[in-house]
């Protein structure tokens, strides 16, 4: 069997993706842990939740006091123009540049927004270094 590689472990045992995607489900693509089928587009996914973390300073998984909540969960609903504001780390004060912050949230939710449509993480390393418009990253 091939080694793949998922959030930092390799996975060489099919015995072992169960307990590499328990230990790691923060990070792991939803359609992969329900399938036991890593993709070209599970890293996508994995690097969606990476730059969520960046943007809202928040950890992958929201523990409160009564819950744990998934910040993909958290911050799908203002991964959009109206909102997405709401999703900046407070503690940066307003102090950064807007249209490279709307990039990143565009790039996180296509990230983590639904397999199919998914892109592969070459094409969103091409958008990152501004060789792709987001048009062209769906």
């Amino acid at each position: 069997m091939d080694p793949r590689l998922l959030c930092g472990s390799y996975c060489v045992f099919p015995f072992l993706f169960s307990i590499i995607v328990f230990t790691n489900d923060r990070y792991v693509d939803p359609e992969c842990v329900s399938t036991h089928q890593l993709t070209e587009r599970s890293d996508a996914y994995s690097f969606g939740v990476m730059i969520l973390e960046l943007i809202t300073g928040r950890k992958a998984i929201i523990r409160t006091q009564f819950s744990v909540v998934k910040l993909v969960d958290w911050a799908r609903p203002l991964m959009n123009p109206q909102s997405y504001r709401q999703l900046v780390d407070s503690r940066l004060n307003s102090i950064y540049d807007v249209n490279e912050m709307t990039r990143m949230v565009n790039c996180a939710a296509v990230c983590v927004g639904p397999s199919q449509r998914r892109p592969r993480m070459s094409k969103i390393i091409r958008f990152l270094k501004r060789h792709l418009s987001l048009n062209d990253l769906h």
